[in-house]
Parts: C-alpha cells; structure tokens; sequence
C-alpha cells in the first residue's frame, strides 16, 4: 500500500486480515475501499453486515457482487495461446 494506496488486492487481504482478528469495522473500511474493483468484497461486506443484522446494506452488496459476476461472466474470453 505504500507503492499504491489504492490497490485492491492489498486492500482485500488488509480486510481479510482484520475480519479473522475480530476487527470487524476495520475490516468493512477495507472491503469497502476494495468493492469497486473487486466483487469478492461485496460478498464479504454482505456476510457481515448480515453478521450484525443489519439487511439492507447486506442485501445491497450481495446484489452488487451478482451484478458484477455476471458482468465479469459475460466478458470476452481471453485468447488462449499454445506455449
């Protein structure tokens, strides 16, 4: 994060890190810095905010992770090239 402050997949993992050590705002802040470029932290954001009973933005994310899902499915494929 000190090369690239907006990294998601550090930002990810930061998330990730803190939601293990109990951390749990913490680990929202991070999520939620990395939920624009990574639909993985939609989903984490929804499990916890369903974890503290809170529906709606659990709902919110969860829909925005099956949108960008489907997004991402939709996608052309990458060329596979023989090595």
């Amino acid at each position: 994060l000190k090369i690239n402050p907006r990294n998601p997949l550090a930002t990810f993992n930061l998330g990730t890190l803190a939601e293990a050590q109990g951390e749990i705002e913490t680990a929202i802040k991070y999520y939620e810095g990395a939920a624009d470029e990574l639909s993985d932290a939609h989903f984490n954001l929804a499990h916890l905010y369903e974890a503290r009973g809170e529906m709606q933005p659990a709902i919110r994310h969860l829909r925005e992770y099956q949108r960008m899902q489907h997004t991402w499915q939709k996608a052309e494929p990458i060329d596979e090239r023989p090595d």
